[in-house]
C-alpha cells in the first residue's frame, strides 16, 4: 500500500476489516521479521501513520499494529547526529509509557554499532530508556539484539528479565564478552525453554556446553551459531535447521578440516531431525570420508547441505574408488555452494582450482554415495581485473537415478550480450544453447519459506 492510496480509504468499514488492513501493512511473520531492515520498518510505520490520519476509527484501529514492532538502531557510520537518535528513543519511551503502548510490543530490534573507537558517545539515557521498554514489554515474542561496547550494560538488565511469550531470539555482540556476561546470557536461555528459534554470535571464554545438563531449549527448531554455541543443546528433537561454523577457525585448510570433525564430535549427538545444514562460507571444509562420517554421526537425517568447499580435494575424493564403499547420509538430496576467487590472487598463491568439467564429473558421482541424491548447484564467481564472470552449474538426477540434466549459465559483468544458458546433451557430448526449465522446489526449511536451488 502506497502512502497516496491511504487518502482514498473508505471511512465506514467494520473495525475488524480496518485491523486486517493495518496488519497487512505490517509484515510480521517470523521469517519476514528475521531479515526486516530498519528502512522497511520505517516505510511500514509511515504508511500506518498515514492511515491513522484519515478519521477517528482509522486512528484507533492501527495503534496495536503500529506499536507491535519497534526498531531502535544506531550506527555511527550511517547516522550523523547521535543527539537526534537520543531524542527519538526518549520520545518513543515517553509515548509508550504515557499511552500504555508497551502492552502491544511483540517484536523489538535493538542495534547499536559504534565503529569509531575514539568517539565518546553518552549512551547513558538511551540505555536507561531501553531498559524501561524491556521491563514493561511482557508480550515480547521476537527480540533482535546487537550490542556495541557502550551498550553492554543492557546485557545485564536484559538477562535479568523473563518474557513468557518469547519464541525467537537473535543476540549478537561485536565486542568480546566477559565470562560472567556470557554466562548471564546462558542463564537467560535457561529461563526461556519455549524458544523456537535462536541466533547467537558472541566471543567469550564461557563454555556453553556446561548448560547442556539442564537440557535448554527443548523446543528449538532453528539454530544459528558456531559449534561451541551449538554444544549447549542437549535433547533437541524439534531442531530441523542448523546454520553453523567453526568456533575457532585457524584459516589453515588442513587444521580446519580436522577441527570440523573434532568440534562435531563434541556435540550432543545425534540431532536426529536436522534436515538442513548451512555452513558459513569461510572458512570452509570439503567432503571426504571423515567429514561425511562426522556429519552422519551428528545429523543423520540431512537432506540439504549448503556451504561445503568444492575445490580440488573434493574433486579428487569424488574421483576415487573409496566413495563406492561409503554409506553415509542416506537421505541427502541437495548440495549447494558458492565459490568466489580472483584469478590473479589464486595464481600468486599457487592454489589449485579444479576446472568446471572436473566439478561436473564430481557432481555426477554424488549419486554413488547418496542413493536419493537429486540436485547439486555451484555458483562460481571468477574475477580478472575489472571483469567478473559468474558461472552457475546445476546437475539434476531424475527419479530413476540414471538420467541427468545438466545446465550451465554464464554471465559477464561488462559484456552482458555474451551471457549464455546451455544444456549438456549426452548424445552430442557437449553443451548446447538451451534455457533450463523452471527448477522444482526441492525442500523447505523450518520457517516455511520455499527454498529453491538458486540460493
Amino acid at each position: 500500500m502506497s502512502l497516496n492510496s491511504t487518502q482514498s480509504l473508505p471511512m465506514n468499514l467494520p473495525r475488524d476489516i480496518c485491523r486486517e488492513i493495518a496488519a497487512a501493512v505490517r509484515e510480521s511473520d517470523r521469517a519476514t521479521f528475521r531479515t526486516k531492515t530498519e528502512a522497511e520498518w520505517i516505510l511500514e510505520t509511515w504508511t500506518l501513520k498515514s492511515i491513522s490520519l484519515t478519521c477517528r476509527m482509522w486512528r484507533e484501529e492501527p495503534i496495536p499494529i503500529l506499536w507491535s514492532e519497534l526498531f531502535l538502531c544506531y550506527d555511527d557510520q550511517l547516522q550523523t547526529s547521535f543527539n537526534d537518535f537520543d531524542y527519538d528513543v526518549s520520545k518513543t519511551w515517553s509515548t509508550m509509557i504515557s499511552k500504555r503502548y508497551t502492552k502491544y510490543l511483540k517484536r523489538l530490534v535493538i542495534s547499536f554499532y559504534v565503529w569509531g573507537r575514539d568517539l565518546l558517545i553518552p549512551f547513558g539515557r538511551i540505555v536507561r530508556d531501553v531498559n524501561n521498554i524491556l521491563s514493561l514489554s511482557p508480550g515480547l515474542q521476537h527480540l533482535r539484539f546487537r550490542c556495541a561496547a557502550e551498550a553492554k550494560p543492557l546485557i545485564s538488565h536484559l538477562t535479568s528479565l523473563y518474557f513468557s511469550s518469547l519464541r525467537a531470539l537473535d543476540i549478537e555482540s561485536n565486542v568480546t564478552l566477559e565470562t560472567e556476561e556470557a554466562s548471564a546470557i546462558g542463564r537467560f536461555l535457561l529461563k526461556h525453554p519455549k524458544l523456537e528459534e535462536l541466533r547467537i554470535e558472541t566471543d567469550s571464554e564461557f563454555h556453553w556446553d556446561t548448560l547442556r545438563k539442564d537440557n535448554p531449549l527443548p523446543k528449538v527448531e532453528l539454530f544459528d551459531g558456531n559449534f561451541a554455541h551449538l554444544a549447549l543443546l542437549g535433547s533437541a528433537k524439534r531442531l530441523s535447521t542448523v546454520k553453523s561454523q567453526l568456533s575457532a577457525p585457524s584459516y589453515s585448510e588442513e587444521i580446519d578440516q580436522l577441527a570440523f570433525v573434532s568440534e562435531l564430535a563434541l556435540l550432543s549427538n545425534p540431532f536426529p531431525n536436522v534436515t538442513v545444514l548451512k555452513l558459513h562460507p569461510w572458512p570452509t571444509v570439503h567432503l571426504d570420508s571423515k567429514t561425511l562420517e562426522a556429519l552422519d554421526r551428528s545429523f543423520p537425517a540431512l537432506e540439504h547441505i549448503e556451504g561445503l568447499e568444492l575445490k580440488q580435494p573434493f574433486v579428487d575424493f569424488m574421483a576415487s574408488d573409496e566413495i563406492d564403499h561409503l554409506a553415509f547420509l542416506p537421505r541427502l538430496r541437495t548440495l549447494s555452494t558458492s565459490e568466489s576467487f580472483d584469478w590473479i590472487g589464486v595464481a600468486e598463491a599457487g592454489i589449485q582450482i579444479p576446472s568446471l568439467d572436473e566439478l561436473e564429473q564430481a557432481f555426477s558421482a554424488l549419486r554413488r554415495i547418496f542413493p536419493v541424491f537429486r540436485t547439486a548447484e555451484l555458483k562460481w564467481r571468477a574475477s580478472i581485473e575489472d571483469e567478473t564472470e559468474w558461472t552457475t552449474i546445476r546437475v539434476s538426477f531424475e527419479e530413476n537415478g540414471e538420467d541427468i540434466a545438466c545446465y550451465k549459465e554464464t554471465t559477464y559483468s561488462h559484456c552482458p550480450e555474451h551471457n549464455t544458458v546451455e544444456e549438456y546433451h549426452l548424445t552430442a557430448g557437449k553443451y548446447l544453447p538451451n534455457s533450463p526449465s523452471p527448477v522444482r522446489q526441492i525442500y523447505t526449511v523450518v520457517d516455511a519459506e520455499p527454498v529453491e536451488m538458486n540460493l
